[in-house]
C-alpha cells in the first residue's frame, strides 16, 4: 500500500564497476540530486560499506510501546517521538549515508551476485547492471532477494533506467525503515487517495528534495535543495474544533476565531516554544486553509506554509546544496 515515509532525503550511491572510464561516464549521467562514491574493486567497496555513516544505528530512540485499552500485551501500540524525525535536518551529514549500491555483475575479483550477498544483512537496496550472458543470473538473483533490480548495460536508456529505480529504490529504503517503526500502515489517513494527491503535488510544485512527518495526521515539514522551509500541515475537524473552543474560551482574539470558526484558517503551532505562546498571539500562526477532504467520515483541511522558520535553528540546518557542493 503506497504511502509516505515519516522521513526521506537523498543519500549516497555506491557504484561499483572495475571499468574505471564507465563509472566516470556513468556516475556523471546520475540525477544531480545524487551524490556518487565509485569503486573500481569490489573488496575496497566493502570496506567503505563498513565504515558507511549510519544515522540509522538507534531507531529505538525514534519510537517507543505504549500499551492501550484497545491493544493486549502481545501486540502493543507503537508511538512516533515526531520531534525527534525533525531533529535530523540538524544532522548536517544525514546526506552521506548510502541507501544504494549499482553493482555491475561482470568482475574478475568479485561477480555483482557474490558482492550483494555479502551485504544481503543491511537495508541498502542493490540495483545490478547485466550483460546479456549474465541476464538469467540477475533474474534468479531477484527472484530469490539477492537484488532489489537490475538494468541490462546496453539498454537504449540505461541511465534514464537506473535514475528512475534510485528514486524507486530511495523510497523503499526510508519506506522499509518507517515500517520498521510503525508497521505497515493501513486504512490510515496517508493511505487516502486525496491525501496523497495532496501530498505529491506539494512535493512537485515546491522542488521538495526532504521531508519530515510532525505528527500523526500526515503534516510534514519539508526542504527543498537550498534548505528553504515548506509545511504541509493536515488538522482534522476535532483537532480544529479544539483550537476553536480554546479561543473561545480566552476571548483575547476575535479576528482569529472568526477565521477558525468560519474554517478560513487554520492554527499551526510547530514546537513546544509556539505552543506555549498565549492565545493573544495567535493571530501569527493561523494560515488560509487550502483544502479540504473526507476520509472515514471525519472531516480533514490542509494548509502549506512557504519559507517561514518559526522555531527553527536555522544557522544549523545542513542543507543538500551545501553538502553536494562540498563533495
Amino acid at each position: 500500500m503506497e504511502t509516505a515515509p515519516l522521513f526521506y532525503w537523498p543519500t549516497d550511491i555506491l557504484i561499483v564497476d572495475d571499468n574505471q572510464s564507465f563509472l566516470e561516464n556513468f556516475s556523471s549521467a546520475l540525477d544531480e540530486s545524487a551524490s556518487v562514491i565509485i569503486f573500481d574493486n569490489p573488496h575496497a567497496a566493502l570496506e567503505a560499506l563498513s565504515k558507511n555513516n549510519n544515522v540509522f544505528e538507534d531507531l529505538s530512540s525514534l519510537a517507543t510501546f505504549v500499551n492501550s485499552n484497545e491493544y493486549d500485551d502481545e501486540n502493543p501500540l507503537k508511538k512516533i517521538d515526531y520531534s525527534k524525525l525533525s531533529n535530523f535536518i540538524y544532522q548536517k551529514q544525514r546526506f552521506n549515508n548510502i541507501s544504494i549500491a549499482i553493482v555491475d555483475y561482470t568482475m574478475p575479483k568479485m561477480n555483482g551476485v557474490e558482492f550483494c550477498k555479502k551485504i544481503s544483512n543491511s537495508r541498502i537496496k542493490k540495483i545490478m547492471l547485466t550483460g546479456d550472458a549474465s541476464y538469467e543470473i540477475a533474474v534468479k538473483s531477484l527472484n530469490h532477494d539477492i537484488i532489489d533490480a537490475f538494468v541490462p548495460k546496453d539498454a537504449t536508456h540505461v541511465f534514464d533506467e537506473v535514475n528512475q529505480y534510485i528514486k524507486k529504490m530511495r523510497l523503499a529504503y526510508f519506506s522499509d525503515i518507517s515500517n520498521s517503526l510503525q508497521g505497515d500502515p493501513q486504512n490510515t489517513l496517508k493511505t487516502s487517495q486525496d491525501y496523497l494527491k495532496l501530498f505529491r503535488q506539494f512535493v512537485k510544485q515546491n522542488n521538495i528534495v526532504e521531508y519530515y512527518q510532525l505528527d500523526v495526521s500526515g503534516s510534514y515539514l519539508a526542504l527543498d535543495k537550498a534548505g528553504h522551509n515548506y509545511w504541509l500541515v493536515i488538522k482534522s475537524m476535532d483537532k480544529l474544533q479544539q483550537d476553536i473552543d480554546v479561543a473561545k474560551y480566552h476571548k483575547e482574539n476575535i479576528e482569529v476565531l472568526k477565521k477558525l470558526e468560519t474554517k478560513t484558517h487554520l492554527l499551526f503551532l510547530f514546537s513546544e516554544i509556539e505552543k506555549k505562546l498565549p492565545v493573544s498571539l495567535w493571530g501569527n500562526y493561523i494560515f488560509p486553509i487550502a483544502n479540504s477532504f473526507s476520509f472515514n467520515n471525519c472531516q480533514y483541511f490542509s494548509a502549506i506554509i512557504k519559507k517561514e522558520d518559526f522555531s527553527l535553528r536555522r544557522k544549523d540546518i545542513g542543507t543538500l546544496q551545501a553538502y553536494l557542493s562540498d563533495r
